[in-house]
């Protein structure tokens, strides 16, 4: 799980310029006579002259060809058809690496964009609450580890006849439509464990009974706690209760994929002449390096509520040109490059929208709890309570939000507000440190900061940031700060919890990328003493309880206080970790989009709307 949480921003490709109507082919109609004219068929030679005058010698008769009438323009049908086609331009940085839901990973931007629309997953997250929500599950019941979905039964496969320019449904041998059914989940869920498949997210499908063992020891798969009760009713049966397992339902490794679609051709099954899908979108073009583009679906259950016709990706690598694009109407929401991030807030005190989105990763500082003189919690509260958050963000990060939390908004469950926090206060600072032994500094040794660096301007930031704390540090509390930077083996060696305390620095930095979109894997995955990926050292303690608790909670508001409790213990009253910021991005968006960001999986387009007369009036067409 480590891997995924390198807060590294991937790269990623592919999309398709595709011409979606080519010109209709019709014979000019003919030319509509005059009023009181008689229509006559035009004449191939001249008819013969008349007798000529006495003494005049007449000219041989010739052969001419008339000039056709000039026929009435015929107007364009097609490009009159195209230009009404509702249409967002939306970048993608890249192509694509994959179209299978089952390797699509949660950072992949263009991946998850264009999955989360060609396939509907069992549940989908609500972009204001963060809440999962039924999607292509009609609901679900939850009783000890048993977790039953039912899901929708008029939801059809479909596939992009490019011959004749449509989105025809799959058809089975009989020719009768094909429609998603429990077993398409069960296979989603067998095909995703198979260790020769390689989905790198795997591990988080351990929750269900037998799928370690299947996955890493070969136990047949009918020891797996996934098993279909019939045509649409799937049960799940967990190692222990997961309140959280509506939110891994909105995972695009779950995401049902046809299996006879699948065995037909195998690893290349998800390509635009082969790949079948279920989702409000279908695949219509995609042109490597240059665009994708996706049409709606006319055969979905759920079209009429689709008001974007036509998705329209073009893969736009460089920021800046997509800025420029975007100024000039032809995207219809970017994210800001650096570069352009004065421009765009000169713009948005004209009346632009600009919003800063958070992408799912939390920087922090970890503090080394079992290494003197930090193993005094007066200490850690007063490093904590010494970081001026905001000065961080506006001054270092630029290209982030203040954090007193690890879960940014749009997590389910995640704390907001406050209150019981150790937000920045100089004072108070110098406080908790002289209470804890070492009164405006005097006595205390050389603190030791570590941070990861590599080539790429993430990791290059790390040394700013880690700069900015040493300053802060030492000018509030008087202190001397050593910083430590490694290459990132060397440094994942160095700040592992079963390294020896001597060899730990005081203080670290980390950032955690979420698996999934709930405040389970925030608290929980990166901080429970026993979890496999986690960075707490030490015995089980307050902490640790509240969040086994908190798991198998189905009460959310009573789920939600176990949370808040436990962030409280674990960030100040043992002030184990100090956040700093979460990862986020400006991004602007046209007048004429309405738009709800997410925080995971890919975006919600077929929810968005679009003023297509205002784009159109905008373009000048």
């Amino acid at each position: 799980m480590l891997k995924r949480n390198l807060c590294v921003s991937l790269t990623l490709c592919l999309l398709t310029v595709v011409s979606l109507a080519c010109r209709q082919n019709e014979p000019p109609p003919t030319a509509t006579p005059a009023p009181g004219a008689t229509r006559q068929a035009a004449p191939t030679t001249v008819p013969p002259t008349a007798t000529p005058r006495p003494g005049v010698t007449p000219l041989p008769t010739a052969t001419i060809t008339p000039i056709p009438p000039t026929a009435t323009p015929t107007p364009d049908r097609t490009r009159e058809a195209e230009s009404r086609i509702v249409t967002l331009d939306y970048r993608l940085p890249g192509d694509p690496p994959t179209l299978d839901p089952m390797l699509a990973q949660p950072g992949d931007e263009a991946s998850q964009n264009l999955v989360g629309m060609l396939f509907m997953r069992l549940s989908r997250l609500d972009p204001t609450s963060g809440q999962p929500r039924p999607w292509l599950a009609r609901e679900w019941a939850m009783d000890g580890v048993t977790v039953t979905v039912k899901l929708r039964d008029d939801v059809p496969w479909v596939r992009y006849n490019a011959t004749a320019r449509q989105i025809e449904p799959a058809r089975d041998g009989q020719g009768q439509p094909r429609r998603v059914e429990a077993a398409d989940v069960v296979y989603a869920v067998r095909r995703a464990l198979d260790p020769k498949n390689g989905a790198d997210t795997a591990d988080l499908l351990y929750i269900l009974q037998g799928a370690r063992e299947y996955q890493q020891a070969g136990a047949p798969f009918d020891r797996v706690g996934v098993r279909a009760l019939d045509t649409q009713t799937v049960q799940f049966v967990t190692t222990s209760p997961a309140a959280y397992f509506p939110t891994l339902l909105t995972l695009s490794l779950l995401a049902p994929v046809p299996q006879w679609a699948v065995e037909a051709s195998g690893t290349g099954w998800a390509v635009p002449d082969k790949i079948v899908t279920n989702g409000p979108y279908a695949l219509a073009e995609w042109t490597a390096g240059k665009q994708v583009t996706l049409l709606r679906n006319p055969q979905h259950p759920d079209r009429d509520k689709v008001q974007i016709e036509r998705l329209r990706f073009p893969i736009v690598p460089d920021l800046g040109q997509a800025y420029t694009l975007f100024s000039n109407g032809n995207l219809d929401s970017v994210e800001v490059a650096e570069s352009e991030r004065a421009n765009a807030e000169k713009s948005a005190a004209g009346g632009l929208a600009l919003q800063m989105v958070p992408n799912g990763c939390t920087t922090f500082v970890g503090l080394t709890t079992d290494k003197l003189p930090l193993d005094r919690p007066g200490v850690r509260k007063a490093l904590a309570a010494a970081i001026d958050r905001k000065a961080l963000v506006d001054r270092v990060v630029k290209m982030g939000l203040p954090s007193l939390h690890l879960a940014p908004a749009g997590v389910f469950e995640a704390v907001t507000g406050d209150d019981n926090v150790l937000s920045y206060a100089p004072d108070a600072a110098r406080r908790f440190l002289a209470e804890a032994g070492f009164p405006d500094g005097r006595g205390f040794p050389t603190l030791t900061y570590a941070y990861n660096t590599c080539d790429s301007p993430a990791c290059k930031a790390n040394q700013a940031v880690a700069e900015a704390l040493r300053d802060m540090w030492q000018q509030t509390l008087n202190i001397q700060v050593k910083l430590d930077s490694l290459e990132w083996p060397d440094y994942l060696q160095r700040i592992n919890r079963r390294t020896p305390v001597d060899q730990m620095p005081h203080a670290w930095r980390m950032a955690w990328c979420e698996d999934f979109p709930d405040e389970h894997n925030w608290l929980y995955d990166a901080f429970y003493v026993n979890a496999p990926g986690g960075y707490s050292r030490g015995r089980p303690g307050r902490f640790d309880e509240l969040v086994a608790q908190a798991a198998g909670e189905p009460d959310a508001a009573k789920r939600a206080d176990l949370y808040r409790e436990a962030e409280r213990v674990l960030m100040v009253d043992e002030a184990r970790v100090a956040p700093l910021f979460a990862s986020a991005a400006p991004w602007v968006k046209q007048p004429w989009l309405s738009r709800q960001f997410t925080v995971f999986g890919g975006q919600n387009f077929d929810e968005w709307k679009l003023d297509w007369e205002a784009k159109r009036k905008a373009l000048g067409k």
